[in-house]
Protein backbone atom coordinates (compact mmCIF):
# COMPACT_ATOMS: atom_id res chain seq x y z
CA UNK A 1 0.00 0.00 0.00
CA UNK A 2 2.64 2.36 0.77
CA UNK A 3 4.66 2.02 -2.43
CA UNK A 4 1.39 2.14 -4.51
CA UNK A 5 1.01 5.40 -3.04
CA UNK A 6 4.38 6.67 -3.81
CA UNK A 7 6.85 6.44 -0.98
CA UNK A 8 9.24 4.79 -2.76
CA UNK A 9 10.29 0.95 -3.04
CA UNK A 10 12.69 -0.06 -0.14
CA UNK A 11 12.13 3.05 1.88
CA UNK A 12 9.32 0.41 4.33
CA UNK A 13 10.56 -3.13 4.66
CA UNK A 14 9.14 -6.03 6.07
CA UNK A 15 11.84 -8.86 7.01
CA UNK A 16 9.71 -12.05 8.20
CA UNK A 17 12.02 -14.73 9.85
CA UNK A 18 11.09 -18.30 11.82
CA UNK A 19 10.56 -17.10 15.74
CA UNK A 20 13.61 -19.65 16.32
CA UNK A 21 15.67 -17.16 13.84
CA UNK A 22 14.76 -14.10 15.70
CA UNK A 23 17.96 -13.31 17.77
CA UNK A 24 19.94 -14.10 14.77
CA UNK A 25 18.16 -11.74 12.74
CA UNK A 26 18.03 -8.78 15.27
CA UNK A 27 21.48 -9.23 15.87
CA UNK A 28 22.64 -8.56 12.31
CA UNK A 29 19.78 -6.03 11.82
CA UNK A 30 20.85 -3.76 14.60
CA UNK A 31 24.96 -4.34 13.62
CA UNK A 32 23.93 -3.62 9.80
CA UNK A 33 25.49 0.16 9.45
CA UNK A 34 22.77 1.08 7.18
CA UNK A 35 20.86 1.04 10.73
CA UNK A 36 20.83 4.45 12.48
CA UNK A 37 18.18 4.07 14.95
CA UNK A 38 16.20 1.37 16.83
CA UNK A 39 12.65 1.24 17.68
CA UNK A 40 11.30 -1.64 19.61
CA UNK A 41 7.90 -2.46 21.04
CA UNK A 42 7.49 -5.67 22.77
CA UNK A 43 8.75 -7.45 25.94
CA UNK A 44 11.05 -6.12 28.71
CA UNK A 45 12.64 -9.20 28.54
CA UNK A 46 13.67 -8.47 24.67
CA UNK A 47 13.75 -5.11 25.05
CA UNK A 48 16.91 -5.51 27.39
CA UNK A 49 18.69 -7.69 24.84
CA UNK A 50 18.07 -5.17 22.19
CA UNK A 51 18.87 -2.24 24.36
CA UNK A 52 22.58 -4.19 25.09
CA UNK A 53 23.09 -4.82 21.25
CA UNK A 54 22.27 -1.11 20.54
CA UNK A 55 25.01 0.03 23.10
CA UNK A 56 27.50 -2.38 21.61
CA UNK A 57 26.68 -0.29 18.23
CA UNK A 58 26.34 3.43 19.40
CA UNK A 59 23.03 3.46 18.28
CA UNK A 60 20.21 5.33 20.08
CA UNK A 61 17.19 2.50 20.63
CA UNK A 62 13.48 3.76 21.52
CA UNK A 63 12.11 1.13 24.02
CA UNK A 64 8.04 0.89 24.75
CA UNK A 65 8.21 -2.32 26.53
CA UNK A 66 5.46 -3.95 29.40
CA UNK A 67 2.86 -2.32 31.39
CA UNK A 68 0.68 -3.19 33.79
CA UNK A 69 -1.42 -0.12 33.88
CA UNK A 70 -3.59 0.83 37.05
CA UNK A 71 -6.74 3.16 37.12
CA UNK A 72 -7.97 4.97 40.27
CA UNK A 73 -11.62 5.13 40.62
CA UNK A 74 -12.52 7.76 42.65
CA UNK A 75 -15.85 7.94 45.26
CA UNK A 76 -17.49 10.45 43.25
CA UNK A 77 -16.67 9.07 39.70
CA UNK A 78 -19.12 9.26 36.99
CA UNK A 79 -19.48 4.88 36.72
CA UNK A 80 -20.87 4.89 33.51
CA UNK A 81 -18.08 6.58 31.92
CA UNK A 82 -15.43 4.69 33.93
CA UNK A 83 -16.85 1.36 32.81
CA UNK A 84 -17.20 2.95 29.22
CA UNK A 85 -13.12 3.71 29.59
CA UNK A 86 -11.93 0.44 31.43
CA UNK A 87 -14.00 -2.13 29.07
CA UNK A 88 -12.24 -0.30 26.31
CA UNK A 89 -8.91 -0.03 27.90
CA UNK A 90 -8.47 -3.70 29.05
CA UNK A 91 -10.06 -5.46 26.18
CA UNK A 92 -9.19 -3.81 23.26
CA UNK A 93 -7.56 -5.66 20.78
CA UNK A 94 -8.16 -8.47 23.42
CA UNK A 95 -6.19 -6.40 25.86
CA UNK A 96 -3.01 -6.91 23.54
CA UNK A 97 -1.83 -3.76 24.03
CA UNK A 98 1.00 -2.77 26.40
CA UNK A 99 -0.83 0.57 27.59
CA UNK A 100 -3.79 -1.66 28.11
CA UNK A 101 -6.28 -1.19 31.35
CA UNK A 102 -4.61 -4.08 33.48
CA UNK A 103 -5.50 -2.86 37.54
CA UNK A 104 -8.54 -1.57 38.52
CA UNK A 105 -8.05 0.73 42.53
CA UNK A 106 -11.58 1.29 43.10
CA UNK A 107 -12.74 3.49 46.51
CA UNK A 108 -14.72 0.79 48.31
CA UNK A 109 -17.71 2.86 48.96
CA UNK A 110 -18.50 2.59 45.17
CA UNK A 111 -16.55 -0.86 44.83
CA UNK A 112 -19.66 -3.08 44.29
CA UNK A 113 -22.02 -0.72 42.18
CA UNK A 114 -19.09 -0.33 39.85
CA UNK A 115 -18.38 -4.17 39.89
CA UNK A 116 -21.85 -4.89 38.94
CA UNK A 117 -22.20 -2.02 35.90
CA UNK A 118 -18.38 -3.60 34.69
CA UNK A 119 -19.90 -7.09 34.77
CA UNK A 120 -22.71 -6.03 32.32
CA UNK A 121 -20.59 -3.75 30.01
CA UNK A 122 -18.42 -7.05 29.41
CA UNK A 123 -21.58 -9.27 28.72
CA UNK A 124 -22.22 -7.24 25.99
CA UNK A 125 -18.99 -7.62 24.43
CA UNK A 126 -19.85 -9.89 20.98
CA UNK A 127 -16.75 -12.60 21.38
CA UNK A 128 -15.75 -14.77 18.49
CA UNK A 129 -14.67 -15.00 14.56
CA UNK A 130 -13.29 -12.10 12.92
CA UNK A 131 -15.08 -13.33 9.93
CA UNK A 132 -18.32 -12.56 11.69
CA UNK A 133 -19.61 -9.25 10.99
CA UNK A 134 -21.20 -9.48 15.44
CA UNK A 135 -17.92 -10.06 16.70
CA UNK A 136 -15.96 -7.09 18.39
CA UNK A 137 -13.56 -8.85 20.58
CA UNK A 138 -11.43 -12.09 18.66
CA UNK A 139 -8.50 -14.30 19.17
CA UNK A 140 -5.52 -13.93 21.14
CA UNK A 141 -2.04 -13.96 19.38
CA UNK A 142 -1.09 -17.70 19.92
CA UNK A 143 -2.92 -20.53 21.86
CA UNK A 144 0.14 -20.53 23.87
CA UNK A 145 -0.79 -17.37 25.02
CA UNK A 146 -4.26 -18.06 26.03
CA UNK A 147 -2.62 -21.24 28.56
CA UNK A 148 -0.57 -19.14 29.85
CA UNK A 149 -3.05 -16.36 30.72
CA UNK A 150 -4.76 -19.25 32.00
CA UNK A 151 -2.22 -20.37 34.37
CA UNK A 152 -2.14 -16.67 35.58
CA UNK A 153 -5.65 -16.79 36.33
CA UNK A 154 -5.84 -20.49 37.99
CA UNK A 155 -3.11 -18.90 40.53
CA UNK A 156 -5.13 -15.91 41.59
CA UNK A 157 -8.23 -18.05 42.19
CA UNK A 158 -6.39 -20.75 43.86
CA UNK A 159 -4.73 -18.04 46.44
CA UNK A 160 -8.40 -16.04 47.14
CA UNK A 161 -9.56 -14.34 44.50
CA UNK A 162 -13.04 -13.65 42.67
CA UNK A 163 -13.85 -14.70 39.33
CA UNK A 164 -17.47 -12.93 38.67
CA UNK A 165 -17.02 -14.05 34.97
CA UNK A 166 -16.67 -17.09 33.71
CA UNK A 167 -12.89 -18.45 32.79
CA UNK A 168 -13.86 -18.98 29.17
CA UNK A 169 -10.97 -20.58 26.33
CA UNK A 170 -11.31 -22.36 23.18
CA UNK A 171 -7.90 -22.20 21.46
CA UNK A 172 -6.30 -18.85 21.23
CA UNK A 173 -10.00 -17.77 22.17
CA UNK A 174 -10.55 -16.09 25.17
CA UNK A 175 -13.62 -14.25 26.51
CA UNK A 176 -13.10 -11.10 28.32
CA UNK A 177 -12.18 -11.80 33.10
CA UNK A 178 -11.75 -9.65 35.81
CA UNK A 179 -10.30 -10.77 38.81
CA UNK A 180 -11.63 -9.70 42.11
CA UNK A 181 -9.84 -9.23 44.88
CA UNK A 182 -6.19 -9.46 44.01
CA UNK A 183 -3.19 -9.25 46.55
CA UNK A 184 0.38 -9.88 45.76
CA UNK A 185 0.18 -13.42 46.78
CA UNK A 186 -0.71 -13.83 43.18
CA UNK A 187 1.63 -13.98 40.34
CA UNK A 188 -1.00 -11.58 38.27
CA UNK A 189 -0.58 -9.18 40.67
CA UNK A 190 2.94 -7.91 39.49
CA UNK A 191 2.74 -9.68 36.01
CA UNK A 192 1.89 -7.98 33.11
CA UNK A 193 -1.12 -10.44 31.47
CA UNK A 194 -1.33 -8.94 28.00
CA UNK A 195 -4.45 -10.35 27.73
CA UNK A 196 -8.11 -9.83 28.32
CA UNK A 197 -7.78 -9.44 31.93
CA UNK A 198 -7.82 -7.02 34.26
CA UNK A 199 -7.48 -7.24 38.69
CA UNK A 200 -9.27 -4.74 40.46
CA UNK A 201 -9.25 -4.16 44.38
CA UNK A 202 -10.58 -2.01 46.31
CA UNK A 203 -8.98 1.44 48.44
CA UNK A 204 -9.99 3.53 51.69
CA UNK A 205 -7.75 6.96 50.88
CA UNK A 206 -5.95 8.49 48.25
CA UNK A 207 -2.76 7.79 50.02
CA UNK A 208 -3.56 3.95 49.92
CA UNK A 209 -4.84 4.22 46.00
CA UNK A 210 -1.43 6.09 45.26
CA UNK A 211 0.67 3.27 47.34
CA UNK A 212 -1.58 0.17 45.37
CA UNK A 213 -0.79 2.11 41.98
CA UNK A 214 3.05 2.51 42.09
CA UNK A 215 3.50 -0.70 43.68
CA UNK A 216 4.91 -2.18 40.41
CA UNK A 217 7.82 -2.26 38.08
CA UNK A 218 6.36 -0.75 35.36
CA UNK A 219 5.17 2.22 34.51
CA UNK A 220 3.92 3.86 30.83
CA UNK A 221 0.18 4.42 31.58
CA UNK A 222 -2.39 5.57 34.68
CA UNK A 223 -5.73 7.16 34.70
CA UNK A 224 -7.66 8.46 37.78
CA UNK A 225 -11.66 8.60 37.07
CA UNK A 226 -13.04 11.25 39.12
CA UNK A 227 -15.20 14.88 38.68
CA UNK A 228 -12.85 16.70 40.86
CA UNK A 229 -9.73 17.05 38.22
CA UNK A 230 -7.62 19.86 40.61
CA UNK A 231 -7.20 16.95 43.11
CA UNK A 232 -6.40 14.38 41.04
CA UNK A 233 -4.34 16.51 39.71
CA UNK A 234 -3.02 17.37 43.00
CA UNK A 235 -2.32 13.98 44.26
CA UNK A 236 -0.83 12.79 41.43
CA UNK A 237 1.61 14.92 41.52
CA UNK A 238 2.04 14.38 44.99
Amino acid sequence: VLNEAGIGDGVVNVITNDPKDAGAVVAQLIEHPFVKRVNFTGSTKVGKIIATLAAQQLKPVLLELGGKAPVIICDDADLDQAVAGVAFGAYFNQGQICMSTERLIVHEDIAETFLAKLIDKIRTIQVGHPDDPATTFGYLESEHSAKRIKVLVEDAIAKGADLPLPLKMEGALMSPLIINGITPEMALYYEESFGPVVTMQTYQTDAEALTIANDSEYGLAAAVYSKDVNLSLIHISE
